[in-house]
């Protein structure tokens, strides 16, 4: 992730392990932030869609939400 003036995001690139069999790209996501304001509500929404589509194995689930948090603390911390 590049901070420009440390207003906007002016590149993303989020990449998740230990979610699947091998680390996964979050490409929604690198959209959701690219070019957006670095702010709270910029990170809200690209960590809300970050599993959209993921497919979790049985007693799984909740890795989704650990992986929502998690994008949206490190971004966050990023920013600050």
């Amino acid at each position: 992730m590049h901070l420009g003036d440390r207003t906007l995001l002016d590149a993303a690139d989020l990449v998740a392990g230990g979610v699947a069999a091998t680390p996964i790209r979050l490409p929604a996501e690198e959209s959701a932030a690219e070019g957006a304001p670095a702010i709270s509500a910029t990170v809200t929404e690209a960590a809300a869609h970050c599993a959209d589509g993921a497919k979790t194995l049985p007693g799984t689930a909740y890795k989704i939400d650990l992986l929502r948090g998690l994008l949206r603390d490190l971004i966050e911390a990023l920013i600050r």
